[in-house]
Order: C-alpha cells, then structure tokens, then sequence
C-alpha cells in the first residue's frame, strides 16, 4: 500500500490520538503535522484511503465570486502565487458542488488556504484531496455557525448561544467584566466577535503561517472546534481586560481589533492548559 507522507509511523508509535500534546509546533515537521491534521480531521492512518475519493473539478455557479474572494485573501502571503491559488478556486467549486445547501459563503477561502498549505507542503500529489476532504470534515464541525440558505434564522440563534457562552467563560476568568459584558450595550460587540472569529477560526485576523500554529493547538485537543473556539474568544476578552473594563465601547472595540493579530502566543498557552 502506497503511504501518504514519510513519517506517518509517527501516528501509529509516538501519537495515539488527536488530543497528543503539542509542547512546540514550530518543531513539527511538515509531513507529521500535516498527519496530525489528518488524524484530527479524518481519523486513523489506515483510514485514509477508504475515505479519500478523486475529485473532479468544474466551475460551479459562485465561481466568479470565489475567484474574487481568493484574489483578496491574504494577499501579502507570497506562498500563494497564482498557481496555488487557482487550485484554491478549484477546491472551493468543488465543496460548493458537493454541498448544495451551503454552496459557497465567505469565510470558507480562509479555511481552505491553512489546510492546503500544510497539505501541500507534506505531499503534493495529495494536497487537493487532503484539502478537500478534510475541509468537508471541518465543516461538519462549524455547520452550526453557517447559514443553509439566505434565510436560515438559526445561524443567528446559533452566534447569541455563543456570544452567551463567550461571556459566561470570560466573565468566569475575570468577574469584573461582568458589569460591563452583561450590559445590553455589550450584546452587539460580542456578536460581532463570535460571528467574525469563529467562522474562520481567526484565519481572517491571523497570516496562514500564523493561523497554522493555533490549527496545531486546536487539533491537539480532544474537544469540539467550536467548544474551543469559544474558548479562544472568551480569552482575547480577558487578554484585553483593561481596553473591555475601562474604554468606552467604542475605543474599546479599536483596541481589542488593533490588539487581534497580537494574541497568538497567549491564545495558543491558554489551549494548551485545556
């Protein structure tokens, strides 16, 4: 049997789940964090070619607002020339196609370009499945968060859910915030948070490298991505507990997304005591 990347004996001796503790993932090579992924996303090695399937690309009806979306997107990261972006077009068709009630929302470009980098990296030949695959198991995770059709009211109820749990878990960290997290005023800053942050993950904040270093952290644990995400939301809070307690709302939500691209190394040791 052909193997998928050169270490993948890593997951079967030194790595006995998801969960495996990532003490340093700028240590990680690319082939084995590209199988830690797999494993996080897809399940077991053995696995992997029951469930990969070849692929078959076309344009499907959002491709012109696909190829605009992809020409915006982190569009200072020169890994990314035309090339690799074209095959990011092509991977976004393709999950359009095959899910007709989500088809294509913005946001799923800056899930695609983190997993086809550290795919790509590990093994060409396969980046395109990889990604696409693993893609699809990604968003079985955050289905919640994305509207089936333009007038899915439950995405809406979904975010308040979270935006609740957001300041529950903040306010837990820091009781202080919460005269000012409870408040009605608050209630549509945290909307905004939950919906900005947890539909990508914080790739629409991060750079991909940066973004593939919180994906390492998050994979690593054997919790629900959104459970976590809203962890991580709950932490940029408390990370900016000065700018949250003490600003007006206004100054406080310059300071809070000035401060975003920022919190990566707390983001990442906050997850690593779950």
């Amino acid at each position: 049997m052909q193997r998928i990347y050169p270490d993948t004996t890593l997951v079967n001796t030194g790595m006995s789940s998801a969960a495996s503790t990532l003490s340093d993932s700028s240590d990680l090579s690319a082939s084995s964090r590209a199988v830690r992924w797999r494993v996080a996303l897809l399940g077991p090695v053995d696995t992997w070619f029951h469930v990969r399937k070849k692929l078959h690309f076309s344009p499907s009806s959002y491709d012109a607002q696909i190829h605009i979306d992809v020409a915006r997107t982190h569009v200072h990261d020169s890994w990314f020339h035309a090339q690799h972006r074209a095959s990011v077009c092509q991977l976004l068709n393709a999950f359009a196609s095959t899910n007709p009630g989500i088809g294509y929302a913005q946001g799923l470009n800056f899930l695609v370009f983190p997993l086809y980098k550290v795919f790509y990296l590990a093994a060409p030949q396969w980046a395109m499945e990889d990604t696409f695959y693993s893609l699809q198991r990604l968003m079985r995770s955050l289905l919640l968060i994305y509207p089936l059709h333009c007038d899915d009211m439950a995405v809406l109820t979904n975010m308040a859910a979270l935006s609740a749990d957001v300041k529950l878990r903040a306010t837990t960290i820091q009781p202080k915030l919460r005269s000012v997290l409870f408040s009605e005023p608050y209630a549509p800053f945290l909307m905004s948070l939950v919906s900005k942050l947890l539909p990508t993950l914080f790739a629409n904040v991060f750079s991909v490298d940066q973004t593939i270093v919180l994906w390492d952290h998050l994979f690593a644990r054997d919790l629900p991505l959104l459970n976590l995400g809203v962890h991580c939301v709950a932490r940029l809070l408390v990370i900016n507990y000065n700018a949250v307690l003490h600003l007006p709302l206004d100054k406080c939500m310059v300071v809070v997304q000035h401060n975003m691209p920022h919190t990566l190394r707390q983001l990442c040791a906050s997850l690593r005591l779950l």
